[in-house]
């Protein structure tokens, strides 16, 4: 398409840091978006490009050494057996929004490629079939995860393998994302450091066992809403430490009270989780 050649022809220059492409006609990466051309890039967004079906880059797939991409920056480059991968080394933000052709994700979401990705935001990519999440627990800085709306996720491993988490997430809210949701409970059980946890329409969840997942005494903020195969949430209820809770449309869970709307934000922190929230 035309529009490829487009953006082609539009390179920013090496020292931006946020870059945000929306409504992009092309269906395929610019040939700028690079770790050899924006080494300071930090935060990624595309939104509304609904023909890019693929992120795959030549740069994550790896190239020969001093093979035709020339010399790499040496703070992004890494070696194995002759080959180079080249990284977004300061990359922390990674946003996906609404790009409804996109079909996988597994060459360009992975810890080689984005070693320091702190924030990952995957939303309404209707067509999305596939992604890395086995490779999730390889994000070491990873804090913030939000996955919703990918209703054709398609997910073959066994459910203990599905999505593998680092133990540096503080954030987790699934919602709607068709068998990614067999993750669970078994994802939770690396997750020392998290805060929030927020399942929205997962239909494959049975059961979220919060007295014995090792985050029980720092979760704070817990929502469960439309989970239709959810009936337990472990023996001991709800944990004291959470002090914001909605609990919804959980037909099975007759053990806890279910509110019928959403509780009103007591504090800033509360309307900061609340706006995160893709509610």
């Amino acid at each position: 398409p035309c529009e490829n050649e487009v953006i082609d022809g539009l390179c920013p220059h090496e020292t931006i840091q946020h870059l945000k492409v929306y409504s992009f006609g092309g269906d395929r990466l610019p040939n700028w978006l690079n770790p050899e051309d924006l080494q300071n890039l930090r935060s990624l967004r595309f939104s509304c490009c609904h023909h890019l079906e693929t992120l795959s880059n030549p740069y994550f797939t790896g190239v020969t050494q001093g093979g035709s991409t020339g010399q790499h920056a040496s703070s992004s480059t890494n070696c194995s057996n002759g080959i180079a991968f080249v990284a977004f080394t300061r990359l922390t933000s990674v946003s996906l929004v609404s790009c409804k052709g996109l079909k996988n994700l597994d060459q360009f979401l992975s810890p080689k490629n984005l070693p320091s990705l702190e924030s990952i935001l995957l939303s309404d990519c209707t067509s999305l079939e596939s992604i890395p999440a086995q490779e999730f627990v390889g994000f070491v800085h990873l804090r913030f995860l939000k996955i919703s709306f990918c209703r054709s996720l398609v997910c073959s491993r066994p459910s203990e393998e599905i999505m593998v988490l680092p133990p540096s997430l503080r954030r987790l809210c699934v919602w709607c994302c068709g068998e990614l949701d067999r993750s669970f409970p078994s994802c939770l059980q690396k997750l020392t450091s998290l805060t929030v946890l927020c399942l929205v329409e997962c239909g494959n969840v049975e059961s979220i066992p919060l007295d014995s997942i090792p985050c029980r005494n720092k979760l704070r903020y817990l929502v469960l809403r439309d989970c239709k195969e959810l009936s337990s949430i472990g023996g001991s209820g709800i944990p004291s430490s959470i002090a914001f809770k909605y609990v919804g449309n959980c037909p099975k869970l007759t053990s806890v009270y279910q509110q019928s709307g959403w509780p009103s934000e007591r504090n800033e922190e509360e309307k900061e989780i609340r706006k995160w929230l893709p509610m």
